[in-house]
């Protein structure tokens, strides 16, 4: 692997949905109204605990990661933190099927 561009790095970030105040205007029973109305190009999720989860990080894996590098001279190199959320079996085995290193 000698070329940048098969290094990639991620990492999630969290966003905090508390405030200082008791009352968000927003419809009925949306909890998160701006969910669904992200910029183009993007992708994100939620889970009901705030923290990064095995499913939400594998959904990310194939359904964003893949389909973007899917073009890159393999193989890829993608750096992560340890968290646990991203050392599943199913994750593991589709980056070995994409020729991609975790």
């Amino acid at each position: 692997m000698d070329k940048p561009s098969q290094i990639f790095n991620c990492d999630e970030s969290g966003f905090a949905d508390k405030t200082d105040t008791s009352k968000v205007i927003a419809a009925s029973p949306t909890k998160f109204p701006y969910k669904n109305q992200g910029p183009d190009g993007t992708g994100y999720n939620t889970s009901k605990n705030g923290w990064m989860e095995e499913n939400i990080f594998f959904q990310w894996f194939k359904n964003m990661f893949i389909p973007l590098t899917a073009t890159t001279p393999k193989p890829i190199l993608l750096l992560l933190d340890g968290h646990t959320s991203h050392q599943s079996v199913r994750t593991v085995e589709l980056a070995i099927e994409h020729n991609i290193i975790l």
